[in-house]
């Protein structure tokens, strides 16, 4: 993968964002919007100064998207079946 700034930054950004909004649920709009508006910022920085192509960062984006779905979705799978 050509642009892992961008692929590391969706990851980080979006767990991050997960965190904060399970603490925060009143602020859940702001808190995703921000880690969207400093992902897009990576991006664009990454595309400007590396001379990446917008491919490149979009399928960055869609496979650190899905393996976020994928962890952040087995997390909640697994506190749901946990035993209190």
């Amino acid at each position: 993968m050509r642009l892992r700034h961008v692929a590391a930054s969706s990851a980080f950004y979006g767990v991050l964002a997960a965190y904060f909004a399970g603490r925060f649920p009143r602020f859940r709009k702001a808190i995703f919007s921000a880690a969207a508006l400093a992902v897009l910022l990576v991006a664009v920085a990454r595309m400007a100064l590396a001379g990446h192509y917008l491919g490149d960062a979009l399928a960055a984006l869609a496979a650190s998207g899905a393996w976020l779905a994928i962890c952040l979705g087995s997390v909640h799978a697994w506190h749901a079946a946990r035993p209190r």
